[in-house]
């Protein structure tokens, strides 16, 4: 058996990443945000097909959408290797955050 050296990776505002547990059998880490450029998309009851950009550094955008931080909010993060093939539907009374990375 071999052991491997818990490697960690900090990118300011998003914290930091490393291989230790419980992600020790996580081989690769996520590269920095400016590198993968994530996007944001917001849909609601309101705009279910139609997504609306949000940016984590322009509150403005947030609070010009229709998100409502008092109905329940869902966070799907497809992960960070690969594309999201499918667009995800909303079914029930949620408010889906989809964020993507185009790097």
């Amino acid at each position: 058996m071999y052991l491997l050296a818990e490697i960690q990776v900090c990118y300011g505002k998003y914290g930091c990443f490393s291989t230790g547990k419980p992600f020790n059998r996580i081989v690769l880490l996520p590269f920095p945000p400016a590198l993968i450029a994530p996007t944001y998309r917001v849909y609601t009851r309101l705009n279910p097909d139609k997504p609306q950009f949000i940016d984590d550094s322009d509150v403005h955008k947030l609070q010009n959408s229709t998100y409502s931080g008092l109905k329940r909010t869902v966070i799907v993060v497809h992960g960070y290797i690969g594309k999201l093939k499918n667009n995800c539907t909303l079914k029930k009374k949620v408010i889906e955050t989809l964020i993507t990375f185009s790097g």
